[in-house]
């Protein structure tokens, strides 16, 4: 009888200390790299909600200037500083410039104000972030007097912007082109910004009515 219960409790024995660091160890590595691939997949969903940010904001802006612009007469241009141009003044920026203006075709935004331009701006000292840091902006304002209105949010940061216009002074036969380029980051979080460059160009189309 004695013997039976001896070899019961033998039977019932726990882990050694041995086993229980084993089994901690390698507890220890699977919740390591669990939390390393959680950890990721929050920073790569992070990272695409920026990018469908950039994508949403950039997409309204360049499709709103592009539809102006390709559709306006008397391209103006400057390399930093924002200017009043006559209706019909133009000028070329071959090397650049944060400042453009057109002639709106129609009056469908420009009706009622004292010319029918539209003017656009790189200001890269528009928006304040949390740091007390400034970055940038592409505005827009009909000139009017109202003031300039950005076309970018607060959560896209310009960092350069330039309108590059040719041919907007050679006459009738040569149709002016408009190549914009926009660079900058996303992101309202330190470390998880996203980059990007946009580059479009935008050919004038005089329309037929």
């Amino acid at each position: 009888m004695k013997v039976s219960m001896m070899r019961t409790i033998k039977k019932q024995a726990g882990f050694s200390l041995i086993e229980l660091l084993i089994a901690l160890t390698l507890f220890s590595a699977v919740v390591t790299i669990v939390s390393g691939v959680v950890l990721a997949m929050v920073d790569a969903n992070a990272k695409a909600q920026n990018i469908q940010l950039i994508t949403n904001n950039l997409t309204f802006a360049l499709d709103s200037m592009s539809r102006e612009i390709r559709t306006g007469f008397y391209y103006y241009c400057r390399s930093n500083e924002i200017a009043t141009p006559g209706v019909t003044e133009t000028r070329d920026c071959s090397n650049g410039g944060r400042f453009m203006s057109i002639v709106e075709a129609g009056d469908s935004l420009t009706a009622g104000n004292a010319t029918p331009r539209i003017d656009y701006f790189y200001d890269d000292d528009y928006y304040t972030d949390y740091n007390g840091d400034s970055y940038g902006a592409i505005l827009r304002r009909f000139d009017d007097g109202n003031g300039w209105v950005p076309l970018t949010a607060d959560n896209v940061r310009i960092t350069n912007a330039e309108f590059i216009v040719t041919g907007s002074t050679r006459g009738d036969d040569v149709q002016p082109s408009v190549t914009i380029f926009i660079e900058g980051e996303a992101g309202d979080f330190e470390g998880i910004e996203s980059s990007f460059s946009v580059q479009t160009t935008v050919v004038q189309r005089i329309i037929d009515v």
